[in-house]
């Protein structure tokens, strides 16, 4: 019996921290917009007013990391909201490409387990917008 009761508590104690903490809901409004890495800043410069208020340097992360959860940024986004922030820009650009022999590149990398897919330098950049200049924002946006 007591040999059955450790393993139950460990699975339990993985269940509870693998549990993602809801998102501030001063976070919750930071929206999340993606541009390329490469592409001259010209192409993705945000609307007038809007300051740059950080800028993180280029960090690995994999394609499963950036669309695999329901938040991703989210880290990121509190970060942004507790500096002053309101809008997030993540830019991005692929350094690796997928190496798993069987997810075609069509296929969502959550439906290729245990790959986790291509690699991207990515560059978080955290803006303080006024009203007026959130207008201006494009819809689309990530979750």
């Amino acid at each position: 019996m007591r040999q059955r009761t450790i393993p139950i508590l460990l699975a339990a104690a993985a269940l509870v921290g693998c549990a993602s903490t809801p998102p501030s809901p001063a976070a919750s409004k930071v929206p999340v917009y993606a541009a390329p890495l490469d592409e001259p800043a010209t192409s993705h410069r945000m609307p007038e007013g809007c300051d740059e208020i950080s800028r993180q340097p280029a960090a690995p992360w994999t394609e499963l990391a950036m669309t695999g959860v329901r938040d991703p940024y989210g880290r990121q986004r509190e970060e942004t909201s507790a500096a002053g922030g309101n809008v997030l820009l993540v830019l991005s650009r692929q350094i690796v490409p997928r190496q798993c022999s069987n997810c075609p590149a069509a296929s969502p990398i959550t439906d290729c387990p245990p790959c986790t897919g291509a690699w991207y330098d990515v560059v978080f950049v955290a803006y303080a917008c006024p009203a007026r200049a959130l207008k201006e924002l494009p819809p689309e946006r990530l979750p």
